[in-house]
């Protein structure tokens, strides 16, 4: 007769929550999230045990609209903001104004600048122009930048800045100061920003000055094929 061996109980299989990469000290976790391709699989303390089993689309967002989410004290005259791709994106009104543009070799351009609309993503930032002085409502087109160094999808290239902070409400205007007035400009992707000086803008921020004006030429904008209302919705996140 052959002796057949019975199997061994089953390791007890562990459902709570894996250890964390990051913690939060003096804190446990109440609740895991797991997200398959086929299901969503939500684990929860029960008392002193654990419990998992799956949820629905609907459930889940049930859940997480439980969650606190308050964005804080915003920058001024932001014009929206919103979560996309795990990070927080802002979208902020910059009114017309004159600034101080740093050229190579020292040689700066003191200019009025459109009203702009500057975005920030993670450590990705958008600048567009608009071809209004009125604060803007969402539909509005959005027009190409008067800069070098921003491609004509509003990405800037920073050059040898290095160092870019994240965006978020602390530092999303001190990014912009960085770009516009802490920056030398050079003549990168300087075309077709200016329909009076299609070669390079640089040479409408010359006329400028030297005719001393106090309002940019809306008329000279050139278009971005975009609007504000994309810009709202973080269209432009991640997209090149």
């Amino acid at each position: 007769m052959t002796m057949t061996k019975r199997p061994g109980p089953h390791p007890k299989r562990h459902i709570g929550p894996r250890t964390p990469d990051v913690a939060i000290l003096g804190e446990q976790p109440i609740a895991e999230l797991r997200i398959y391709e086929s299901a969503v699989l939500y684990t929860r303390r029960d008392n002193r045990s654990w419990r998992q089993y799956p949820i629905e689309p609907d459930q889940l967002a049930q859940l997480l609209g439980k969650l606190p989410n308050a964005s804080g004290l915003l920058p001024p005259l932001t014009l929206g903001n919103g979560l996309k791709n795990g990070a927080p994106f802002y979208v902020v009104y910059v009114s017309a104004h004159t600034a101080r543009m740093q050229m190579p070799n020292d040689h700066t351009y003191t200019i009025p600048l459109p009203p702009l609309v500057w975005c920030g993503h993670r450590r990705e930032y958008r600048v567009w122009a608009l071809g209004v002085e009125s604060y803007p409502d969402r539909d509005l087109p959005l027009f190409k930048a008067p800069f070098p160094n921003c491609y004509q999808d509003g990405r800037i290239c920073w050059g040898n800045v290095s160092q870019i902070p994240e965006a978020t409400t602390k530092t999303i205007s001190a990014v912009r100061k960085l770009f516009l007035e802490e920056s030398a400009f050079n003549l990168h992707v300087s075309d077709h920003k200016s329909l009076a000086f299609p070669v390079s803008v640089v040479a409408q921020w010359q006329a400028l000055t030297a005719s001393g004006a106090d309002h940019y030429p809306l008329d000279d904008l050139m278009p971005a094929e975009c609007s504000l209302f994309w810009a709202l919705s973080g269209g432009w996140v991640g997209k090149r």
